[in-house]
């Protein structure tokens, strides 16, 4: 439906505008909190790699996790653990 990576502009992205998303995430938020938290994670990733991966990245990457067909990932830590 457009949900994930809203905020890019091609790639099979919508680029909606921050407060766009903001709702779209609301929206999530309230049929359970876990779907908000999956959607955001998925940007978060696209968001990398549409700012920092090359053109060829890009290509390959986020036209399949805006499908939800590849599933972004991190890991976050705290620096005196």
């Amino acid at each position: 439906m457009g949900f994930l990576g809203a905020f890019i502009d091609g790639y099979d992205c919508p680029g909606v505008g921050a407060v766009a998303n903001g709702l779209i995430m609301r929206e999530l938020e309230r049929v359970d909190t876990s779907y908000r938290s999956m959607a955001n994670v998925q940007g978060v990733v696209m968001d990398l790699i549409f700012t920092f991966g090359s053109e060829a990245q890009c290509q390959r990457f986020l036209p399949d996790m805006a499908a939800g067909t590849k599933v972004g990932a991190f890991a976050m830590t705290e620096p005196d653990i």
